[in-house]
């Protein structure tokens, strides 16, 4: 994965926008993709690409507790030792900036599948780190 800078953002849009589309129809979550690309432009949220997919990171602080939300991913992966490998790099990257978890939330379950040691309340998930 790699992190793209604010002004190359628009040559992924359309990959953004199709992933976002996909996500939406699957679990409709609380945001759109103009406000997640908005917040990556003003890095308030940091977006990653791989070969196959594309990650949006945003760091939040709560009570002095610095996480790493893992805010929209999208994928066409279908491999779970892929899968495995792009979960391993996202702690690495919340690790990297000291956070001590890594959060998450979907409607969709299943995630307890590739993430066996992730705390889950309701539709909100969290790893220590």
């Amino acid at each position: 994965m790699r992190l793209l800078k604010p002004a190359c953002i628009d040559d992924f849009l359309p990959l953004i926008y199709y992933g976002a589309e996909t996500i939406q129809a699957r679990s409709p979550e609380p945001w759109t993709t103009k406000e997640v690309i908005k917040a990556c432009r003003k890095q308030q949220a940091f977006l990653f690409v791989a070969p196959d997919g594309f990650v949006v990171l945003q760091p939040k602080v709560t009570d002095g507790i610095k996480k790493v939300h893992v805010w929209l991913a999208y994928g066409r992966v279908k491999d779970a030792a892929v899968k495995s490998d792009y979960i391993n790099q996202l702690k690495a990257l919340a690790r990297q900036i000291g956070a001590c978890s890594l959060t998450f939330s979907s409607h969709r379950r299943g995630y307890k599948r590739y993430l066996p040691e992730a705390k889950q309340t309701g539709k909100n998930y969290e790893i220590s780190l």
